[in-house]
């Protein structure tokens, strides 16, 4: 009797964990669907990088590099086809953030001050 209960709880916690690994997998095809395969090409900053306040905002850019890195609201933030990207650090990691979910303040920037490649 307690052999087979030992059986079945086995199966639950095996059937438990191949299911969450199958939604960790749907998770990321999702985000990989969403982003339509792109992935953000890494940028090293060596060093401290001045940033400078773009006027009328609030909001900071590092000059003299050739991609777009902006400092808000105590995040950095990479524009990069279309799609938005968040880091804690100007060195990331980045991560995806969802156009619904990115500073208006950001989306709404004049396009000089929008670099492209984005890496």
């Amino acid at each position: 009797m307690m052999t087979h209960m030992l059986k079945e709880i086995g199966l639950v916690a095996l059937l438990g964990t191949l299911i969450a690994i199958g939604g960790i997998k749907d998770s990321k095809a999702a985000i990989e669907d969403e982003l339509n395969g792109k992935v953000l090409p890494p940028v090293t900053l060596h060093g401290p990088h001045p940033v400078v306040m773009i006027p009328e905002t609030y909001i900071y850019r590092i000059p003299d590099i050739d991609v777009s890195i902006f400092f808000y609201e105590g995040y950095w933030y990479r524009p990069c086809d279309s799609n938005w990207f968040w880091a804690e650090s100007n060195n990331g990691p980045w991560a995806y953030i969802k156009p619904s979910e990115v500073p208006m303040a950001l989306i709404k920037l004049p396009p000089e001050y929008q670099r492209e490649p984005c890496g």
